[in-house]
């Protein structure tokens, strides 16, 4: 192994810090760029401070995972020493008045008798081998008719729990491509199974686990650089040039790999000096979300009893994209005198400006027919001009587990190609 190598990690999301985690100690020096003020990425919180309630963190991206399909996560949380807990399940499926037409608490389902069956039947069907036989066109409208599921069950629960899908795009669910949301549903245990499934949240908020990875980094030796912005990136004979505006202004560095761990638009934006392979980058589907945390209660249930950790959206109206309510108080079982805050994913109306504490964008996987090409064609670029890509981007469906395999991916990948390089060195000294 070359243990002379610099490497540089754009990006500490999650793809990002576990590449780092998988490279430290065996390489000369890692630095991993990030331009947010601290690490985490989608694993990002609000401090929210109101009158009358205790202070409390929100997560404002990713807010749980299931532990029996997050090995990776699980693992690297049992490294850190930072601990997890169960989360509340409940889910509440609201009409444009404000009635719940559906609900469950504690793993009950309320609602209409023959719809709670439809879920049931559903789960099971979906994974069921054989289910969708190979070959193009699985929607999710084309499954149902098949398999002949009601059409209030697909307008009362399944219409809206796809809405809530993050890796969704807007317009017809009906198309959604079912696959894909098979694949998300299953990873968070939500079908294929007779019970609830292990979901957990890190205590404190899932940004604990990345702020305890920098502190770890830094015990291996790697250097975690936030508020820095890779300005440029040049290919040189001597390897990949960064140039980074950060707190002590303008530097230029050398780096003989660099992992780019960040959305495919902020990444192709580095590489215009090639062409096919900015086109590879762009061609990774990606839409654009909102994020809004908010105290306007108007977007929950009218009766407070029925309040879900999940609140979904039953409406004939087209949305423009995801959309689904998370309630971080029941989720994450916080105290009673926590606020009532919601975290609003795609808002589907106008919420009240003065209730508003906080707006994030952000860009994320988009799953269509055109991601496993794509994603297959950027693979095979994989090590040009140094350059090795990793993020929840390329791996469906898109989920934080999936982020982090990905990153310990192309730092193996980067490991590889240093240990090749190394072999005529030693055998060159063993002669």
């Amino acid at each position: 192994m070359d243990t002379t190598a610099q490497v540089a990690v754009i990006g500490a999301g999650a793809a990002g810090l576990a590449a780092a985690w998988r490279l430290a100690g065996h390489t000369a020096a890692i630095t991993v760029l990030e331009a947010a003020s601290s690490p985490g990425g989608n694993c990002t919180a609000l401090d929210v401070r109101l009158p009358g309630h205790a202070p409390c963190s929100i997560d404002v991206g990713v807010s749980d995972f299931n532990a029996a399909t997050f090995t990776r996560l699980v693992d690297l949380l049992a490294q850190l020493g930072v601990a997890a807990a169960p989360i509340a399940q409940d889910a509440a499926f609201v009409d444009d008045d404000g009635q719940t037409r559906l609900s469950s608490r504690d793993g009950v389902w309320t609602g209409d008798a023959a719809i709670v069956a439809e879920i049931q039947r559903f789960s099971q069907t979906c994974t069921q081998p054989g289910a969708m036989p190979p070959g193009a066109g699985w929607s999710l409208a084309r499954f149902c008719r098949s398999h002949g599921f009601d059409p209030a069950f697909v307008r009362t629960y399944l219409g809206p729990r796809a809405r809530g899908c993050f890796a969704m795009p807007g317009g017809d669910v009906g198309a959604f491509e079912l696959p894909a949301l098979v694949a998300f549903w299953r990873a968070h245990g939500l079908v294929g199974r007779s019970t609830p499934p292990p979901r957990m949240a890190v205590v404190g908020g899932m940004s604990r686990w990345c702020e305890a990875m920098q502190r770890a980094l830094a015990l291996r030796g790697a250097q975690v650089r936030c508020d820095t912005i890779v300005v440029a990136l040049e290919r040189t004979h001597r390897g990949v040039v960064l140039t980074t505006r950060g707190p002590g202004g303008i530097t230029v560095a050398r780096f003989d790999h660099v992992v780019l761990a960040v959305p495919p638009r902020a990444a192709a934006a580095l590489v215009g000096f090639d062409r096919a392979l900015q086109r590879a980058v762009l061609d990774v589907p990606t839409q654009r979300a909102e994020v809004v945390v908010h105290t306007d209660a108007r977007v929950m249930p009218r009766d407070r009893a029925r309040w879900g950790a999940y609140n979904y959206v039953v409406t004939d109206r087209a949305l423009a994209g995801p959309s689904m309510t998370f309630y971080p108080k029941r989720l994450r079982r916080l105290a009673d005198d926590a606020p009532d805050v919601f975290v609003t994913l795609g808002p589907d109306r106008a919420l009240d400006p003065g209730r508003v504490l906080a707006r994030r964008w952000f860009d994320h996987p988009c799953a269509t027919a055109a991601h496993a090409a794509a994603a297959v064609r950027l693979s095979t670029m994989q090590g040009r001009h140094g350059l090795w890509w990793c993020g929840s981007h390329l791996r469906a469906p898109f989920l934080h587990e999936h982020a982090i395999e990905s990153g310990e991916a192309a730092a193996q990948a980067v490991l590889d190609r240093l240990a090749q390089r190394e072999a005529p060195r030693s055998i060159a000294a063993s002669a």
